[in-house]
Formats: C-alpha cells, structure tokens, sequence
C-alpha cells in the first residue's frame, strides 16, 4: 500500500454517512502496519492511532440508530485525518 492508496483509501471511507467509518479505519491501520512501504516512524504513529481506535466504536451503533454518536465520530475522524497528515 502505497501513500496515494492510503490517501484515496481515506477519502473513501470518510463521510458522514458512512456506518462502517470505524471499521474501515481499523482495518486502514492494519493494512498500513502490514506494508513495508512506511518508516518504523509512521508505523509507530499508526500503531498510536489504532490503539485509540480500539478504544472507540462505530458511531451509529450496531442498532437502527439514524444519527451517529457525534463525539465519536469526530474523534474517529480526528484518527483519520492523522494518518492523512503522516502521509503527506
């Protein structure tokens, strides 16, 4: 996986709609941490970011919920939007 592929993966998986954002951003950390593309410098800040991402969950819930948990998904955005600057 490569800096642009992360970048596009983000942009794809960040919206507001979107029920499955902490899912997708756990499994972006994995995929990050799995690649030999990156620095042991950026594979530590993701490791950071996966750990608080563990801490966090979906922000609509497993329910029927219409509107998300806002905390929760700012601070899953605010994850996301990390890595993006790592990979700038």
């Amino acid at each position: 996986m490569t800096r642009s592929e992360v970048k596009q993966k983000i942009d794809s998986i960040n919206y507001y709609r979107n029920k499955y954002i902490h899912n997708g951003a756990c499994n972006l950390c994995v995929s990050i941490l799995n690649s030999n593309e990156f620095s042991n410098e950026i594979k530590i800040e993701v490791k950071k970011v996966k750990l608080e991402l563990q801490g966090l969950q979906e922000p609509w819930g497993y329910g029927n919920r219409t509107s998300p948990d806002f905390s929760m998904l700012s601070s899953i955005c605010n994850c996301l939007n990390h890595i993006y600057g790592l990979m700038e």
